[in-house]
């Protein structure tokens, strides 16, 4: 598995529970600070199946049979035999993209949320996917009165005010 954060660990855990030996390689010199809450637990898993998580390895090239990293403290290459590659480095937003879509149909609404806003946790993505839907549901029955009425008695004032001021400052 390419990429220590959250994606290269908890599928790197997954797949050590399905019997696969996994190794996860990170270009840095240590697992990232912040992005993975259960880090040392998911690495558990992988070590406990007989994988293994390399830091310190740059990503070379991706063969049929193995993978070429070069170890970035010693300077050497390393070969790690492996069958399947999960690519999961690099989490970057893209916001040219969003951009693009919002002018690729009139009266469009795009939200930018999850990882295409910022990276993190998947709980985040979920958390915001939720209250993007519930709230510009809300807004889009502003113009229909029998379901405004109907929504508004079942949206909580705390989740209109913690999603409704991000949904304006997100959409510019």
């Amino acid at each position: 598995i390419i990429g220590g954060g959250s994606v290269g660990l908890e599928g790197g855990a997954a797949q050590a529970a399905y019997g696969k030996k996994v190794t996860v390689i990170e270009m840095l010199p240590q697992l990232p600070k912040g992005v993975v809450r259960a880090d040392k637990e998911l690495c558990e898993i992988i070590e406990s199946a007989g994988g293994a998580v390399k830091t310190g390895r740059k990503l070379l090239s991706i063969h049929t049979d193995h993978v070429v990293c070069l170890n970035t403290a010693s300077g050497e290459e390393e070969s790690y035999p492996c069958d399947t590659v999960l690519m999961a480095a690099g989490l970057k937003p893209r916001k040219d993209t969003v951009n693009a879509l919002r002018h690729a149909i009139p009266e469009t609404e795009v939200y930018v949320i999850g990882d295409c806003l910022r990276p993190r946790m998947i709980g985040d993505a979920v958390r915001e996917g939720f209250g993007t839907a519930l709230i510009s549901s809300y807004m889009i029955s502003a113009k229909l009165p029998g379901i405004r009425a109907f929504l508004h008695r079942r949206v909580p004032e705390v989740w209109k005010e913690r999603y409704l001021p991000a949904l304006h400052t997100v959409k510019d």
